[in-house]
């Protein structure tokens, strides 16, 4: 009796199958039941029946990474197969990780052009699944995208609301009522297999089993090599006798460190394993043993039973085995898979290896998925190394300043300066070092412009003609903000020098990045015009502003000078240029990847829009404070207040904004955002007015005033005078 026949064969299930067919019914489709009882086999044979096409995302333990980030590179790692530009979109992205970024990769998804039915399953969800992930879930089951149905597999029942999706239409469900094997079930499958044996012998598998798959299995498999049952020993032992001990230590060693890996296809195989043979011992595996399979995709993988069992058996790693893990790092770093390459390295500290890595990788490539993973690899590694690898240590430390804490990365610049003013590198001169180190605190000044000046200009005659190694042309410089003066002008009184900084400087930082602020020069001078009311220099200087930004695809930019114009154009009544100014920001933002580019667009919409009071057009995160308290102040967040004061203002809620004006100037305070101030005061005199009457108004009115005249601005007095 061949015990391969019942490794191969699988019994058609036609009421599981039934259910099955209802997915494109329904945005999602849960099968919940715990480990053994089939939901994979279940969902896999009847896509591949079906032919429908699929994307399949199996999940595993998110080991030392992000359960949020591990999640979003499995799924735009799957992606990559069908569609490269789709993949690197969610890459560039990142996980959504608040509600209006969730929202805009909802909207990303819903415009994607797709003809046909797509069954995303992911597979072993309760392994990855957290509240950030659910609420990302929710949004897309509720969104009712028409051609995307999601079956999620799970041994533990998901915190969905599963109930009130269920009542409400949104989803099926296959349980494990649905997936526990009938006593028929039982005797079909032996049957199929060819198991022969007496009814009594089936009875009592039927019996000790409760239908669990697993116990199926290993019991027929057990009574083929022994011709008797063994009902007393454990699940594990039965593995072990029947799908173990009769291996010799060759295959053994094989199928502990493939529970390692967890899967792997042909290539990465004879790579790690360093043996051409290994793919005919695995197929060989595959046709004897259930628990080890070969999908669609040519992926060998173990069943998690599977690699309970194994883990269990070796629990500490020889040199051998990490060796083969030092291999799949090496596969991975050389196919350009950063997360998983560190994530191989992260797991025996191999944290030299991750620097070396870091070191000479453009700091651009390295998307939202991985920063969450460096963050954590860098909190695991002492200052010795970090110093030995200096450049690698100031690409993380700029990750932590643009995206977790400012003040946290202020902090680390002081041991770091303090260690290399007294300590030699190796490799780079100590000019390079301070050269990066300096262009780093250009984001730590970025609302200084004197400061980010003197940064640049001493980063530029250190690197003495060279380009930096940290910061190039694909960073941001406008910092979520779609008026760049904005951010600088910070002292009343001081805006003509700070312009003059701005455009007179500001080359140094463009010429030691080989091209990060191009157009920020005249860009300044235009937006100086715009609000003193040099009326007739605005367009040729934005116009300028925009081509020269464009050189080298400076984003924020563009749109700054796009802002621009469209403010101007308003105050000429050139609505129809302005019509197609809005057509074109919505194009570039239908395109943008970076999440800080995407502040900056939907900002600039928001603001053409509310000017002209077409506040329904307004972004509709732009229009809920508690959004809006979610951003990050140094994304541009107070640029904010400005656009949702005004929404507020039009709809004529005026005492709501009275008693959130108060809040809104803290946030503005926040960098000194004079232009803010200015804003904040106009609306504040006219919800004034409207609740107290016209002194009132006044009072307020003087204070934007006292602010405005000390450097001639007039454009935002322009802009709300017909609501004074």
């Amino acid at each position: 009796m061949p015990l391969n026949e019942s490794s191969t064969k699988l019994l058609t299930r036609n009421h599981v199958n039934h259910k099955l067919e209802t997915i494109l019914d329904y945005p999602v489709f849960f099968v919940i039941a715990p480990i053994g009882y089939g939901k994979t086999t279940a969902i896999s044979t009847f896509l591949e029946k079906s032919k429908y096409r699929n994307i399949w995302i199996t999940m595993h333990a998110p080991i030392d990474i992000s359960s949020n980030e591990y999640f979003w590179y499995l799924i735009a790692n799957e992606i990559k197969k069908y569609s490269l530009e789709i993949s690197d979109s969610f890459m560039d992205r990142g996980f959504p990780n608040d509600s209006i970024q969730i929202s805009r990769i909802v909207e990303f998804i819903k415009n994607i052009n797709v003809k046909e039915d797509i069954i995303v399953v992911v597979d072993d969800y309760h392994l990855i699944e957290n509240e950030k992930i659910n609420l990302l879930m929710k949004s897309l089951i509720y969104e009712r995208i028409p051609w995307l149905h999601i079956i999620l597999s799970s041994r533990t029942i998901p915190d969905l609301a599963i109930q009130e999706l269920y009542f409400k239409g949104y989803c099926n469900q296959i349980n494990i009522k649905d997936l526990t094997f009938t006593n028929n079930e039982v005797k079909r499958y032996l049957r199929l297999v060819n198991f022969k044996a007496n009814e009594k012998i089936e009875q009592k598998i039927c019996e000790y089993s409760n239908g669990w798959f697993p116990a199926i299995y290993l019991m027929q498999a057990y009574y083929r090599q022994n011709l008797k049952l063994n009902t007393k020993n454990s699940i594990y032992s039965l593995i072990k006798f029947s799908f173990f001990d009769k291996y010799d230590e060759t295959i053994k060693m094989l199928l502990i460190n493939l529970s390692i890996l967890e899967n792997v296809n042909a290539d990465q195989a004879v790579y790690i394993f360093e043996n051409d043979a290994v793919i005919d011992i695995l197929n060989k595996l595959c046709q004897e043993n259930a628990f080890i399979t070969i999908d669609h995709q040519s992926t060998y993988r173990l069943h998690h039973i599977y690699i309970d069992f194994l883990t269990e058996l070796k629990k500490e790693w020889d040199d051998e085995t990490i060796k083969i893990i030092q291999r799949a790092a090496r596969w991975f770093s050389n196919h350009g898979d950063n997360i998983l390459a560190f994530k191989y390295w992260f797991l025996i500290k191999d944290f030299k290896s991750i620097l070396q890595e870091l070191e000479s990788e453009d700091r651009n490539s390295i998307n939202f998925v991985d920063r969450d993973l460096i963050i954590q690899i860098f909190e695991s590694v002492d200052n010795e190394l970090k110093y030995q690898y200096p450049i690698a240590t100031l690409k993380y430390i700029l990750i932590i300043i643009l995206y977790k804490d400012r003040n946290l990365g202020k902090e680390m610049i002081v041991p770091f300066k303090h260690y290399f003013d007294s300590h030699t590198h190796p490799k780079y001169h100590k000019n390079r070092i301070f050269a990066e180190l300096y262009l780093l605190c250009t984001s730590l000044s970025f609302n200084n412009a004197r400061l980010s000046a003197y940064f640049s200009r001493q980063a530029y005659h250190l690197l003495d003609g060279e380009y930096s190694i940290t910061m190039n042309r694909h960073d941001v410089i406008a910092h979520g903000f779609p008026h760049f003066t904005y951010a600088y002008f910070k002292q009343p009184g001081e805006y003509k020098e700070t312009v003059k900084t701005l455009s007179n400087d500001f080359i140094y930082l463009t010429k030691a990045t080989n091209g990060l602020g191009m157009g920020c020069d005249i860009l300044s001078k235009a937006e100086y015009s715009l609000e003193t009311g040099s009326f007739d220099d605005v367009e040729s200087q934005s116009l300028a502003a925009f081509y020269k930004s464009s050189i080298f695809r400076q984003t924020c930019l563009q749109v700054c000078a796009k802002l621009n114009l469209a403010r101007l154009f308003i105050l000429q009544g050139r609505l129809e240029d302005v019509s197609d100014i809005l057509k074109e920001l919505n194009d570039m933002r239908r395109l943008e990847k970076n999440t800080i580019n995407l502040d900056v667009l939907d900002n600039c919409i928001g603001y053409i829009n509310a000017t002209l009071t077409n506040h329904f057009d307004v972004a509709d995160w732009l229009q809920n404070i508690d959004l809006i308290f979610e951003r990050p102040i140094y994304q541009g967040a107070s640029f904010i207040y400005i656009i949702y004061g005004k929404v507020l203002i039009l709809k004529g809620e005026y005492l709501k904004f009275d008693q959130l004006s108060d809040v809104f100037h803290q946030q503005i305070s926040v960098f000194q955002n004079q232009l803010g101030f200015i804003h904040n005061y106009i609306y504040k005199a006219i919800a004034r007015y409207h609740l107290n009457g016209i002194e009132s108004g006044a009072a307020m009115l003087q204070k934007a005033f006292n602010i405005a005249l000390q450097d001639d601005i007039i454009m935002p007095f322009i802009e709300n005078g017909f609501m004074l």
